[in-house]
């Protein structure tokens, strides 16, 4: 019971946030000019600095070599959402406006806040309820990883489905080699290999920035829901079925897959965790760049953050049985 209250309260805290953003809309107080700038400023600014951070306050050389294992599951768990995506929207005829937020959604997760939180508050502290650090490292490489492949990986999943062929992929070569995300890392490979360090009130600055960019991007898919149909979220059936395989089938058989080559309980919990997070709050914004359904993507993103309230703490508590 501990680790639903620990993760409920997670949840409904970013819920609050995202119920500022709808009740802006709503009062009109917060407009589309308004609202384009915080999506591009989330894009331009804020994401690169969390990139940047990320890279600069948490990378060691050691920790690449200690972490190997769990970056070789990470990445075997963003092939099998691919190819559950790939496999589904097949088997469903899923809309080419679609098929571009769903792969999305099972490739980049909510590592940067909500498993983060999640981690912190069971791992992290002599008197937590597994006190391992190396679970804030795990989490650490998976943040670097989605951030660092988000910029240019994200814009060429959404913009492959475009209704105009030939404009796939076409956009993206520009998007992979100029792409803020990028830059924030090549920034913080820069200071890595060069030693630089910088002012304690510059790093203090980052971090905060950092810490408040995931509730900015909450705020701004609180906006977005205020411009759906509540029967898009709440009325489609596909998306509750989309949230399942997401939330606890793939999850689970990672879990299965890396108990089998010896993941020890840290590991095992930290990548579960990780794994099992909902849809990045930024994927709307992805699709409303590319062209895509924002609509639906909006929908499925809150869907999965509310349903994870139950999801996360559920597959805690039965793998802790195991």
């Amino acid at each position: 019971m501990d680790v639903f209250f620990v993760a409920g309260q997670r949840m409904f805290f970013l819920t609050l946030f995202i119920a500022t953003g709808f009740i802006l809309s709503y009062l009109k107080l917060l407009k589309a000019p308004l609202l384009k700038w915080m999506a591009d400023s989330l894009y331009g600014v804020l994401l690169p600095i969390i990139i940047f951070n990320s890279f600069y306050t948490s990378f060691r050389l050691e920790i690449l070599f200690e972490s190997v294992k769990f970056v070789c599951f990470f990445v075997l768990s963003l092939i099998i959402a691919l190819v559950i995506g790939l496999v589904y929207g097949k088997y469903r005829k899923t809309p080419a406006l679609v098929m571009g937020p769903l792969l999305f959604s099972g490739l980049f997760l909510n590592s940067g806040y909500i498993s983060l939180s999640l981690v912190q508050t069971l791992f992290s502290g002599p008197n937590s309820m597994y006190a391992d650090e190396r679970a804030l490292l795990y989490n650490t490489l998976a943040i670097i990883i989605n951030n660092l492949f988000i910029g240019f990986t994200g814009n060429l999943v959404m913009s492959w489905f475009a209704p105009n062929k030939a404009d796939r992929g076409k956009a993206n070569l520009r998007q992979i080699l100029i792409n803020p995300p990028l830059v924030g890392f090549l920034l913080g490979v820069i200071c890595y290999v060069l030693k630089l360090q910088l002012p304690g009130i510059a790093v203090q600055t980052l971090s905060l920035i950092g810490k408040a960019t995931p509730l900015w991007a909450m705020i701004i898919l609180g906006a977005m829901l205020y411009q759906c149909h509540w029967k898009t979220i709440f009325g489609d059936i596909e998306k509750y079925l989309l949230s399942v395989i997401r939330l606890l089938a793939t999850p689970l058989l990672l879990f299965l897959i890396a108990r089998l080559f010896g993941g020890d309980q840290t590991l095992l919990l930290s990548l579960l965790i990780i794994t099992g997070a909902p849809v990045v709050a930024i994927m709307p914004v992805f699709a409303k760049r590319n062209g895509m359904d924002a609509n639906w993507g909006s929908g499925y993103t809150f869907l999965s953050t509310l349903l994870s309230m139950i999801t996360l703490p559920l597959l805690i508590t039965i793998v802790s049985m195991l």
